[in-house]
C-alpha cells in the first residue's frame, strides 16, 4: 500500500528556483510546504563552496542528471553531453558561478507577445531583490538580497592582456554588464561572498529549513502528477528500495525541476503533444503541443593558446610550489586562482543590425582543455 502525505504546497525540485519558491512560501506561517528533491544535501562539501572546485564537481557524475542530446545533424550527428544538477541547490550549486542577467531585449520581446509581467522593467525589481553587491548603481543593482555578487577576485597579466586586446579591437569597457547595458569587455561577476559560493541553497533554503512548516524530502524521484480532471492535486514519488509515496497538495503543486526534467514530468503525466504521447502508451490528460519543444542552448567553442608566464591553472595543477602558495593565498585572503571558477574577463559583442542583441560572448579561461569536463581527464592530474 502506498504511503500518503498531505500538505498545502508541493514544490518539485530543490534547484535554483525550487529553493527560492519553497523558502518564500514558508515565510507564510499558516502554510505547510513540502520540497521534493531527487538528490541529497551537500551543505558541507568544500568543493561546492570553493569556486575553483567546479573542476571536481563537473566530473562527479553522482551530482548530475547525465543527459545527452539526440544526434544533432548540424553538429555532424554528434550527441552533446548536457548535465544538470542532481542535489539540493541544483545546477546553482555545481555551476561556474558566473552571474549574467538576461538581456533586456529578450524580456521585452516576451512582453511584446502579451506576457506583460516579463517586461524588463517589471523583472528588474526582482533581480535587485535577490542580490547584495557593491557593483554598479543602486538604480539597477541590489544591496540587501540573499545572494552575494562580486567581481572575480583575481586579475593578472593574462587577464589584462585579454582585456587590452578587446579594447584594441574596438570593444568598449563596460564597468557593469548587469546594469541593463551588457555590451563591452568587463571583469566577470560571480555569485560569491569572500571567495565562497553564494547560491539559492545557501541564501534561501538552508536558513528557511529552520522553520517547522518547511520539510525537505531528499532522494525522492517524482514519477508523475496526480490529476483531478485537468487540475494537478498531487504527485507520485519513488524512493530507491521503497514503495511509492503519494503527496497531495491542498493548494498547489509547483514544478521547479529544470528545463529538461520539468517537461519530462509533464509528458510522463500525460501533458504534452498527444501525437507523441500516445505511441508511448502515456496518458492523454491535456494536449499541449509546446511541452518539451523549442529548447535552445548556447554552443561553446574553445581555442587554446600557450601562455608565456607560469600563471595558469595548468601550471597550478602541475607545480607543487604554486599549488601550495595558491592555497595559502586563498585560505588567508580569499583571492587568487582558487577564488575563481577559472575565468576572469569576458567580452559581450552585439549584433551590427541591432545593438540591443548580444551576438557573441568571448571569455578568458586560465585552463586549456578540450571541454569544460576535461580539467582532470585531459591532464591526467587531479588539480587538488
Amino acid at each position: 500500500m502506498q504511503n500518503k502525505i498531505e500538505t498545502d504546497y508541493i514544490v518539485v525540485g530543490a534547484g535554483s528556483a525550487g529553493c527560492v519558491v519553497s523558502a518564500r512560501l514558508s515565510e507564510i506561517d499558516s502554510c505547510e510546504v513540502c520540497l521534493l528533491e531527487s538528490g541529497r544535501m551537500h551543505k558541507f562539501d568544500p568543493w561546492i563552496k570553493i569556486p575553483l572546485g567546479v573542476g571536481k564537481l563537473f566530473n562527479n557524475r553522482n551530482l548530475h542528471w547525465q543527459f545527452e542530446t539526440e544526434t544533432e545533424p548540424a553538429l555532424n550527428n554528434r550527441r552533446i553531453y548536457c548535465p544538470t544538477g542532481k542535489l539540493v541547490g541544483g545546477s546553482g550549486n555545481i555551476n561556474g558561478l558566473l552571474f549574467v542577467r538576461g538581456q533586456p531585449y529578450e524580456y521585452d520581446n516576451l512582453w511584446s507577445t502579451h506576457l506583460d509581467n516579463w517586461k524588463y522593467s517589471n523583472v528588474l525589481p526582482f533581480f535587485k531583490k535577490l542580490e547584495t553587491t557593491t557593483i554598479g548603481d543602486s538604480s539597477s543593482r541590489g544591496r540587501n538580497g540573499p545572494i552575494y555578487i562580486s567581481e572575480v577576485p583575481h586579475y593578472d597579466q593574462l587577464s589584462d592582456a585579454f582585456f587590452q586586446s578587446c579594447l584594441e579591437k574596438g570593444i568598449k569597457h563596460n564597468v557593469d554588464y548587469n546594469s541593463g547595458n551588457s555590451a563591452g569587455v568587463s571583469k566577470l561577476q560571480i555569485n560569491a561572498k569572500h571567495g565562497l559560493r553564494s547560491s539559492s541553497a545557501f541564501g534561501y533554503l538552508y536558513p528557511a529549513l529552520k522553520r517547522k512548516n518547511l520539510r525537505l524530502y531528499q532522494n525522492r524521484i517524482v514519477k508523475k502528477l496526480i490529476f483531478d480532471k485537468t487540475r494537478v492535486v498531487g504527485v507520485v514519488v519513488g524512493k530507491s528500495g521503497q514503495k511509492d509515496e503519494k503527496f497531495y497538495a491542498r493548494k498547489e503543486v509547483i514544478l521547479c525541476s529544470g528545463a529538461i526534467n520539468t517537461p519530462k514530468i509533464l509528458e510522463l503525466s500525460g501533458v504534452g503533444n498527444f501525437d507523441k504521447l500516445k505511441p508511448l502508451g502515456l496518458d492523454n490528460v491535456l494536449h499541449l503541443p509546446g511541452v518539451g519543444e523549442n529548447l535552445q542552448d548556447h554552443l561553446n567553442n574553445r581555442l587554446s593558446f600557450e601562455c608565456r608566464q607560469p600563471i595558469t591553472i595548468n601550471d597550478l595543477m602541475h607545480k607543487f610550489s604554486m599549488k601550495s602558495t595558491s592555497f595559502l593565498d586563498y585560505l588567508l585572503f580569499r583571492r587568487g586562482l582558487i577564488a575563481t571558477p577559472g575565468l576572469s574577463v569576458h567580452g559581450l559583442i552585439p549584433c551590427e543590425e541591432n545593438p540591443n542583441i548580444i551576438k557573441y560572448k568571448i571569455h578568458l579561461t586560465h585552463l586549456s582543455g578540450e571541454s569544460r569536463y576535461s580539467m582532470t581527464k585531459t591532464s591526467g592530474v587531479d588539480p587538488f
